[in-house]
């Protein structure tokens, strides 16, 4: 892999750490014109020596296409910068603040005969003061932060025994993590040096020696490796996340060419090793669409013949199981842009699995955003060659995560049927859609931030509101927050769309509305302007006012409010009216009771 660009390895090289990070960390830049890169303030800081870190750090933001300009807190001074409003940390106000703990500044030195009890209330008042500390950078610094929590020291004292114990440094380290987790954590991603641990080798990566030398966090070893997992944290700060794993077909998710060996020939499921090591990856496979990662294929292969392999007994994937079902004989590249369109996502939200060295090598040069991974050797290791990308790190899961892969697979449906619709009312008018615009309950509420957090394309200003900011927002009765659903008659979307609307004296401001991008074009949005209208309508507002904020991935929405009525009054300031409105927006969405 030495051979690859820097922005194509998933795990860069110690040399590379050590020389390129070192010089971006003294704000060097040796990658030619930087115009392509955006540029990111990224502060560290944190209970240990961050330099070593730093570097890797500098690697992973270039390879995410980032140029980033790095900062330091002196070692023993992370508090006293967050706590100090004058302090270098806000004066900087960087984007990212990455913060290191180690564990000694989270455990308490107490009894080992402390009660559960006991034990649960000093954990929650650590907790609260870590909050407190992600509450004030956020709300005064505005950064995204990425804190590390540290694994348990290595010693074992008494074994199992320890381990159950309340008191233990590895019982109050789990805790505290459990309660985080727990909590509104104001977009905070979430890095577990622990399961970091536990996958690379906690002797070889936590070796005491770099702690008593240097109060280093880790090994200088282990930074390669870690490298990709930071990645995979500033991909959820910075709401790009990946969310599709498009696979090949022949020697990936089965031993053998389909198209030569026939069904009866390829390897999968159970009699050797080898079928059962490619039933293991497409078990790996199937647990990942469960919890929400879309699942799609890209193979050169008859379409037809290709799919009667999932017809072999043994196959734990299924067709429906595929949102999208790519197999010709183009090359990878042309399908993996048709895979991303008929997704309605970014190429850079996949990452494509291949067994094949030179369609690894194509994918890289032609569409570098995307992940590739080359799965090579053993089938046994295509589990580990996936995960050691870290591609998919979920920081809490939603009941929408779930049932993803088969929001998108109902989208693919609708496609297809558009495809052989004459014209588009009809084909909408056959989608025979019913949709809700309402309050959120309760239970929406952990939906209605996530939509915010993540939704890219149709998200008119990228606010990012917190769990805490939408709580004030529905508190405020002048206010309008609508969660919005849509079922077809291919399935239930779920809660697909977000409106946030803020009464300033006679007006209703947007300040934010999303919505997934697999419901776009359909008169979705008509379905929920006409329901803004009626509440204000109800509520004598005299003007609904929209703004647009424009980013690099949000021009699908550019001119949303025009086509919904708005008159233009300013740079990015549109306005309605209602006075001037007497009839709904047209739209082919149903709407039905609570």
């Amino acid at each position: 892999m030495s051979d690859l660009p820097l922005s194509a390895k998933i795990i860069p090289g110690l040399g590379d750490i050590l020389s390129t990070g070192t010089r971006i960390v003294a704000g060097a830049w040796p990658f030619g014109e930087a115009d392509s890169f955006r540029e990111l303030k990224v502060h560290i800081m944190g209970t240990t020596t961050t330099d070593m870190l730093a570097r890797a750090i500098a690697i992973g933001c270039v390879q995410e296409n980032i140029r980033p300009h790095i900062t330091q807190s002196l070692y023993g001074s992370f508090m006293q910068d967050v706590l100090n409003p004058a302090s270098e940390f806000y004066s900087i106000k960087p984007d990212i603040a990455v913060i290191v703990s180690d564990w000694r500044s989270l455990v308490a030195d107490i009894p080992a005969s402390t009660s559960e009890e006991d034990v649960s209330a000093i954990i929650d008042k650590k907790a609260n003061e870590i909050l407190s500390m992600w509450r004030r950078i956020s709300q005064n610094c505005g950064a995204k932060i990425i804190h590390h929590f540290p694994p348990p020291p290595q010693f074992r004292l008494t074994g199992v025994a320890e381990q159950y114990l309340p008191a233990s440094y590895t019982n109050q380290l789990q805790l505290l993590l459990r309660r985080l987790w727990s909590a509104e954590t104001f977009g905070v991603q979430i890095i577990d040096f622990g399961q970091f641990a536990l996958e690379y080798g906690n002797t070889a990566a936590f070796a005491p020696r770099s702690w008593y030398s240097a109060k280093l966090p880790i090994e200088n070893s282990a930074l390669p490796a870690y490298v990709p997992l930071f990645r995979s944290a500033l991909r959820g700060a910075l709401n790009t996340a990946k969310k599709a794993l498009v696979l090949d077909l022949d020697n990936t998710l089965w031993g053998g060419v389909i198209g030569d060996d026939g069904v009866d020939g390829i390897k999968i499921g159970s009699g050797d090793a080898v079928s059962e090591a490619y039933a293991a990856f497409q078990s790996y496979v199937k647990l990942l669409a469960d919890r929400g990662i879309i699942l799609a294929v890209c193979s050169k292969n008859n379409p037809d013949i290709a799919k009667t392999g999932f017809d072999k007994p043994g196959s734990i994937l299924k067709v429906s199981d595929f949102a999208v079902f790519e197999a010709s004989w183009g090359d990878k590249a042309s399908g993996l842009r048709k895979i991303a369109k008929q997704l309605n996502i970014g190429l850079d939200a996949l990452v494509f699995v291949d067994d094949n060295p030179a369609e690894c090598t194509l994918v890289q040069q032609e569409l570098p955003q995307i992940g590739t991974v080359h799965l090579d050797g053993d089938p046994a290791d295509f589990i580990a060659q996936v995960e050691q990308g870290y591609w998919f790190q979920f920081q809490k899961y939603s009941r929408d995560d779930f049932a993803r892969t088969q929001a998108y697979a109902m989208r693919a449906a609708a496609l297809a049927e558009q495809d052989d619709a004459s014209d588009l009312p009809s084909y909408l008018r056959s989608l025979e859609m019913l949709g809700q615009a309402v309050r959120p309950s309760e239970g929406q509420i952990e939906r209605v931030v996530q939509l915010g957090q993540k939704t890219n394309q149709f998200n008119l200003l990228t606010q990012r509101f917190d769990e805490q900011t939408v709580r004030g927002f529905m508190a405020d009765d002048g206010n309008v927050v609508l969660a919005c659903s849509l079922k077809d008659k291919f399935g239930d979307h779920g809660l697909v769309s977000v409106l946030i609307a803020k009464k300033q004296n006679d007006d209703l401001d947007i300040v934010e509305w999303t919505m997934s991008c697999r419901v776009f074009s359909r008169t979705f949005e008509q379905f929920i302007m006409n329901e803004l209208i009626r509440i204000a309508q109800e509520r004598n507002i005299r003007r609904i006012v929209g703004r647009f904020k424009a980013t690099a991935k949000n021009s699908v929405v550019a001119d949303l409010y025009e086509r919904l009525g708005f008159v233009r009054e300013g740079d990015d300031v549109w306005v309605l009216n209602l006075a001037d409105v007497t009839v709904p927006l047209e739209t082919y969405v149903t709407a039905v009771s609570v």
